[in-house]
């Protein structure tokens, strides 16, 4: 089943996390603006999503010097 919504930057987390804890073999991200503070805060859930064999792929941009 597919459902469809529209985020703001006060929804779109936990509806996000909330997917990734339903992920059963891969997750993607492609995210050109995910913060460091954002990626910390999302490993415990990535750890726990690779120890179950999830496959985790994140497209980012570069570090800026």
């Amino acid at each position: 089943m597919n459902n469809s919504a529209l985020f703001n930057n006060n929804t779109f987390y936990k509806a996000f996390e909330r997917d990734l804890r339903r992920a059963r073999q891969s997750v993607i991200i492609e995210s050109p603006f995910i913060t460091r503070r954002r990626m910390e805060h999302l490993l415990p859930l990535l750890t726990r999503l690779r120890r179950k064999g999830v496959r985790i792929v994140v497209n980012t941009r570069s570090r800026r010097t």
